[in-house]
């Protein structure tokens, strides 16, 4: 007789379903039951949090493709520019926050992680396959141009996670 297990297992990854079976066989289904939830959870949160970022940058695309959206005479953000950051966008670890999505007046597009002034992160892509990034992490910053094909530079995703590793101050 199969065990049964509790609805609110599926609706929450960290609950342990009740089993009445004991033997090791029990246990390895259990565990590779929990193992698919998992991977199913993370699937379904990856998703809602791509669908969220790409609908961000999808407005802010529709608002700038055009000269002047500004009022000051920027320039209109491309369709490369605004492939490139989907493509990073779907390239980002499931345990990286999904950033706010900037229009440049250079027509790029900023993606910018923040935790206050004086901790923020910004990679910005023009469409030419090259992530211009710079970072202020308290009293220290960085800055520079990696080049940008198939798969994250590492100096970027270690940059963000930086931004979140960091304790902030309380003033």
């Amino acid at each position: 007789m199969t065990p049964a297990i509790p609805f609110e297992y599926f609706a929450s990854p960290l609950a342990t379903p009740v089993v009445t079976g004991f033997s090791p066989e029990a246990e390895k289904m259990l565990g590779m039951l929990k193992d698919a939830l998992d991977h199913l959870w993370q699937t379904s949160v990856r998703e809602q949090r791509l669908e969220e970022a790409v609908a961000a940058l999808n407005g802010v695309y529709q608002e700038c493709c055009e000269s002047n959206w500004d009022g000051y005479g920027a320039q209109a953000i491309t369709e490369d520019a605004y492939q490139e950051a989907f493509k990073f966008l779907t390239l980002l670890p499931l345990n990286v926050p999904i950033p706010e999505v900037v229009p440049e007046p250079s027509g790029a597009i900023g993606l910018e992680w923040s935790r206050g002034r004086y901790f923020v992160f910004v990679a910005s892509f023009s469409g030419e396959n090259f992530i211009t990034y710079a970072g202020v992490f308290g009293v220290n910053k960085i800055h520079g141009i990696e080049y940008f094909a198939d798969s994250l530079p590492s100096i970027i995703v270690e940059n963000i996670r930086r931004l979140y590793t960091h304790s902030i101050p309380v003033s």
